[in-house]
């Protein structure tokens, strides 16, 4: 089987927001964990940009990496 390079390239836009930890709670004597509603919602984003930009004759069943660049608009608004 041959190797084929593919890329793509996208940007998602806004501020990155960093993946919380997950948050336990205690109901009725149980304990859930949970993500932080922001956290899922930042997930969800960046999975529905990244899709939207797969062109449609990629093999859906091939390795993949990704490279990440994050830029943060203002080291002092961390």
């Amino acid at each position: 089987r041959r190797s084929v390079r593919l890329a793509t390239r996208f940007t998602v836009e806004g501020p990155p927001v960093p993946l919380a930890r997950p948050r336990v709670v205690n109901s009725g004597g149980r304990r859930f964990a949970f993500t932080p509603k922001r956290s899922l919602d930042y997930q969800k984003l960046v999975k529905a940009v990244g899709l939207a930009n797969v062109p449609r004759d990629w093999p859906l069943d091939a390795k993949y990496s990704v490279v990440l660049a994050i830029y943060w608009p203002d080291l002092r608004r961390r």
